[in-house]
């Protein structure tokens, strides 16, 4: 058992001082970055040097329609195989008419499962659009496994001699996601044989603050459209606000010196991404049509359901405050099949919905459905208030002053109504959106593999720290934890804490703390076992900025563990074990070291 000891000045790290096994040290001629998204995925590279090297970007095609990013949806046989991604992923399956349910398994916004998931595992499974399961590692590494074959066989045409070995993958992931989600990442890349020391995660509010930073100006564009260019000054704070199409991710950055950033505030967010504006249009004609209705038409015409959301999501994209209502291409023939197919009458159920909604909406026999802007704005509401009270608390923190500059990026940013809400609803504040901001986190990602140095310093979002031991207090220790060993009355389960929540980490930072370790002489065999048996420290987090002790009362969730084999000859029946956590670009890693022998244990922690 660790027992707490005393502060020992005499001993002084950083990640500096630890041996080269712990540092980043292989050199890549390429960087190509992943950024996964939510409704949208694509990839970028460009060669490690110059660091004015052009940055080339994926490019999905369909219907004369081309872009750099593609739907995140993947298409897999019955037999689990890769089948499709994107666009071409959307088409195949349409395709399949009656066949779809024959074992295919389609997979669109996946990624928000990784969020949502309270207890994310290996084992952790996801349901396609007909509700079939699979494992969720497996679908996320079948994309990456895609992204990354596509990117070598385009690379292929361009350079010569480059390996895999030569590539820096960096793979985007939210600020706000769990440590367990980041870890899911990594293990899916990995099962993708993408190699660890290959593989930086990069956090996307970050990532798109440093590509806004690199550049030697910004084109502001403004909600009237008129545009202007203006350089972020050193010093300048700001609010970078990365609204996807599953998350709202934001943090507060200050510019440093040669085009360095730093975070200066807890970054935050929710699920206040485009994909709610779309979940209420679902509902709202689940609610017009009928919820059978709706369904029969999922089940029997997805071409035709597809059709839909596809026509919705233009008029979302361009949907202002004064426009005056919408109106969508919605199939006449499949909605009468599908109405008629649940035993009702099309005449009498389209004249009920529209009584049922007058004023509000009104599906008319040529197939239009016309839809008021009061109830379009209402599709808004619940993603766009959450943005604009997530903002609301940033730039009034007192520590920080007023902040009134906000960077848009993402998908969702690019909407002129998202942008006129946060105007109207925060007298003061100054948008920056730059051009392209939905490839702004995935070009910063490049640019992050060029110069990793970029980001000096993050905040901590929790307290971490490890399981110790210490001398029981009566009457303020809860009795559940006490344990006696070698005589000695011990509190079991106490937080030891080296990072506090708010506090500021710098990369390659090592915190630590020295713990003894004792044999347990309470019986022959408690010292033999204890003196011959590795050590276990138990790696926690809390959402407290102070935990006392590592149960679930105090916040606290474990992270994992980190095993401390003996020395040859066994543990002495006192030891002194020096544990701590370095901090590295979004990930954590735990160490411990034997103070006498100077044996360095590393661990990654395993949070799944």
């Amino acid at each position: 058992m660790a027992t707490a000891k005393g502060e020992d000045s005499s001993i002084k790290l950083s990640g500096d001082d630890l041996p080269t096994s712990t540092k980043p040290g292989k050199k890549h001629l390429m960087i190509a970055a992943i950024d996964l998204g939510t409704t949208f995925t694509g990839y970028a590279f460009s060669m490690t040097e110059p660091l004015e090297d052009p940055i080339n970007c994926s490019l999905f095609e369909t219907e004369g329609l081309r872009s750099e990013k593609g739907p995140t949806c993947v298409l897999l046989n019955p037999d689990e195989t890769f089948n499709a991604f994107g666009y071409e992923a959307q088409k195949n399956y349409e395709e399949l008419g009656d066949t779809k349910t024959d074992g295919y398994y389609f997979f669109e916004r996946f990624k928000m499962s990784l969020y949502k998931t309270k207890k994310l595992s290996r084992e952790t499974k996801i349901k396609d659009l007909n509700g079939k399961e699979l494992l969720a590692i497996d679908v996320f590494s079948k994309v990456i496994s895609h992204l990354s074959e596509d990117f070598y066989e385009k690379l292929s045409k361009q350079k010569t001699g480059i390996s895999s070995d030569d590539v820096l993958w960096l793979i985007t992931v939210p600020a706000i996601w769990s440590d367990a989600a980041k870890q899911f990442m990594r293990e899916a890349a990995n099962k993708a044989e993408i190699k660890d020391e290959d593989l930086k995660l990069i956090l996307e509010p970050e990532a798109a603050s440093l590509f806004c930073n690199m550049q030697k100006s910004c084109k502001i564009v403004k909600v009237d459209d008129t545009v202007a260019l203006e350089p972020f000054p050193v010093g300048q704070k700001y609010i970078v606000a990365d609204l996807g199409g599953g998350t709202a991710d934001l943090a507060v950055h200050e510019i440093l010196e040669d085009h360095n950033l730093r975070e200066i505030a807890r970054s935050d967010g929710d699920a206040y991404g485009g994909i709610l504006v779309d979940e209420a249009f679902q509902e709202f004609i689940s609610d017009f049509f009928g919820r059978n209705v709706v369904q029969r038409l999922l089940e029997t015409q997805t071409d035709a359901y597809m059709e839909i959301l596809k026509s919705f999501e233009v008029k979302k994209r361009a949907f202002r405050s004064d426009t005056l209502s919408i109106i969508l291409n919605m199939p006449y023939v499949a909605f009468r099949d599908a109405i008629e197919a649940c035993e009702v009458s099309y005449d009498d159920a389209i004249r009920e919905a529209n009584a049922k909604c007058t004023g509000k909406a009104e599906y008319m026999r040529d197939g239009k459905f016309k839809i008021t802007a009061e109830i379009m704005k209402g599709f808004f509401n619940k993603a766009v208030d959450g943005i604009v009270k997530f903002i609301q608390q940033m730039r009034s923190n007192d520590e920080l002053g007023m902040i009134n500059t906000v960077l848009m990026v993402g998908g969702f940013s690019e909407s002129k109504y998202v942008q006129e809400r946060i105007e109207n609803d925060i007298p003061g504040v100054r948008l920056v959106i730059p051009t392209d901001p939905s490839l702004a986190v995935l070009k910063g990602a490049v640019l992050f593999g060029k110069h990793p140095q970029a980001i000096t310093e993050r905040i901590a979002r929790f307290s971490y720290g490890f399981s110790i031991a210490r001398p029981f207090e009566e009457g303020i220790d809860p009795e559940e934890l006490k344990v006696t060993q070698n005589g000695m009355v011990l509190c079991n389960e106490v937080f030891n804490k080296l990072i506090t929540r708010g506090g500021i980490l710098k990369k390659r930072q090592l915190y630590f703390g020295v713990v003894r370790y004792n044999v347990n002489t309470d019986t022959p065999l408690t010292v033999l076992l204890s003196s011959l048996l590795p050590i276990e420290s138990q790696v926690y987090k809390s959402t407290k900025v102070d935990p006392k002790y590592t149960t679930a009362e105090e916040e606290c969730e474990e992270l994992g563990k980190l095993t401390i084999h003996p020395p040859p000859t066994r543990w002495p029946f006192d030891s002194e074990i020096l544990q701590g956590i370095i901090v590295f670009e979004s990930e954590l890693k735990a160490i411990a070291i034997n103070v006498e022998t100077k044996q360095i244990y590393l661990a990654n922690l395993d949070c799944l």
